[in-house]
């Protein structure tokens, strides 16, 4: 499952690239050691669970169609980029389940903050704080923390 992950963060950011879109930092989920090590990491701190809304991770593989296309499972892992502009490095990068990371999209902090719960907002400053402790003063001035 960690390189289907590797996988789809490589396409992404080739897409990027297509677009021309300015993504800051280098692109650092280049191998499955990387995926592995970071996802450990996280694993040994916050345990098999979503930081942000603390629902277990699955690995589920669904081949099934809808009218959408391919089904997803929005409890699998997913590599989230906390900050948008920031590509896939290993400060900017945490793994959450997918519907927390399809539903956060590129909205902005303050979005982030009036479209879900307090409590996932909470979690997910905190974490923000503790990886970006240069932004503290920004987020303060905007009223988010």
């Amino acid at each position: 499952f960690l390189r289907k992950i590797r996988n789809r963060a490589s396409d992404k950011n080739a897409s990027w690239k297509k677009q021309n879109r300015k993504i800051y930092g280098e692109f650092e989920l280049n191998t499955y050691d990387k995926i592995k090590y970071l996802f450990d990491k996280q694993v040994e701190r916050y345990g098999e669970r979503c930081p942000i809304t603390l629902r277990d991770f699955t690995t589920v593989i669904n081949n099934e169609t809808g009218r959408q296309g391919v089904k997803r499972t929005f409890t699998n892992i997913s590599p989230d980029r906390l900050l948008d502009h920031l590509n896939y490095t290993r400060q900017n990068t945490l793994f959450t389940i997918g519907g927390w990371n399809i539903s956060k999209g590129d909205w902005s902090l303050e979005e982030v903050k009036f479209l879900f719960k307090e409590e996932h907002f909470q979690r997910y400053m905190e974490i923000l704080l503790e990886r970006f402790p240069d932004r503290k003063y920004d987020w303060q001035n905007r009223g988010l923390i």
